[in-house]
Parts: structure tokens; C-alpha cells; sequence
């Protein structure tokens, strides 16, 4: 059997519209109570599609893995992946953008060291914020802090992954 690891971000993104298709023809509600009965858990605040471990999976599987798999989505300017305008999901604080990359590379290299690091916080209105410090855990000068609504982080979620899974698929028939 031959290794399929880096399929990893293109699958994640298809199971998550697996979940979207399950909700919107009304017949994920019934799974979910019957996991929560199963494992006694209480219900989070708000859907269960933006459930919070549900989208840091996602940004995981995402932003995370592609890096590590070396699935070069900072190695060179993808015009496909700029076309997306990425950033406008975002409220920018500071971005510290490097004098070689473009915003989106910047964008998800510091989104993935946020990530990968745990360098997020989620507030009662649902809005997230990403931050990438460095080795000290201080903010540089000209560092990196953006944020997100729920509506925000989906739309970014939706257009990060629809790339990786067309690039999933198109390696997949190559």
C-alpha cells in the first residue's frame, strides 16, 4: 500500500463537506445528540459546524500539515491561491510580512506557526485571534496579530480548503 499522508488536507476539507451536506438535509442533529448521549458531553455554545475543536482541526489539517508534508504552499507565489485575496477574511492588526513574500504567503505561514503553536484565543463573541510571537513567546516589533469572525474564518476555511482539495484531486489523476 502506498503512502497517502499528503491527501491528508484535500480529505479534511471533504469531510468537513461531508458535515455541511449532513446539516443542511437536516440529519446531523440526530448524530451529534446521539454521540453527545454516547459520551456524556454537553453541548458547546453555538453549531455544532463551527464548534471550536472542529475548526482548529480543520486549521490543523489545513495550514499545519500541508508545511510539514511539504506540500509547498510557501514555496513560490501561486497565482491561483492569490487570486483568492485570502486576507479579506481577516481583520489585520499586524501582518509583519516578510520583504521576499506576498501578504497571502505571509498570511499562512503565520497562520500555521499560530496554529501549530497554539496561538489563538477564541472570545464569547466568537471571534478569534491569531498571533505568531517569537522564540520568547514575545511580539515582535512589525509581528504578526489578525483576527476572524466565525463567518470570517469560514469563508477562509472554505477557500483554503477548496485548493488543497483540487490539488489533492489533481495530483490523485496525475
Amino acid at each position: 500500500m502506498s503512502d497517502m499522508h499528503d491527501l491528508i488536507p484535500g480529505m479534511a476539507f471533504l469531510n468537513a463537506q461531508i458535515i455541511q451536506v449532513a446539516h443542511d438535509r437536516g440529519c446531523l442533529g440526530d448524530c451529534v445528540s446521539e454521540v453527545r448521549r454516547k459520551y456524556r458531553c454537553a453541548p458547546p455554545a453555538g453549531s455544532y459546524l463551527f464548534e471550536p475543536a472542529h475548526v482548529v482541526s480543520m486549521l490543523y489539517c489545513l495550514l499545519v500539515v500541508p508545511v510539514e508534508l511539504s506540500l509547498s504552499m510557501s514555496g513560490g507565489s501561486d497565482p491561483e491561491l492569490e487570486r483568492k485575496n485570502l486576507l479579506q477574511y481577516f481583520t489585520v492588526d499586524c501582518l509583519g510580512r516578510r520583504a521576499n513574500e506576498t501578504e497571502t504567503q505571509c498570511l499562512l505561514r503565520r497562520l500555521r506557526n499560530s496554529v501549530a503553536h497554539v496561538r489563538y484565543t477564541l472570545d464569547a463573541n466568537d471571534r478569534w485571534c491569531f498571533s505568531d510571537l517569537n522564540n520568547k513567546g514575545e511580539r515582535e516589533p512589525g509581528g504578526f496579530v489578525v483576527s476572524a469572525t466565525a463567518k470570517g474564518l469560514s469563508g477562509f476555511l472554505s477557500a483554503i480548503g477548496t485548493y488543497l482539495a483540487d490539488r489533492c484531486a489533481s495530483s490523485a489523476t496525475s
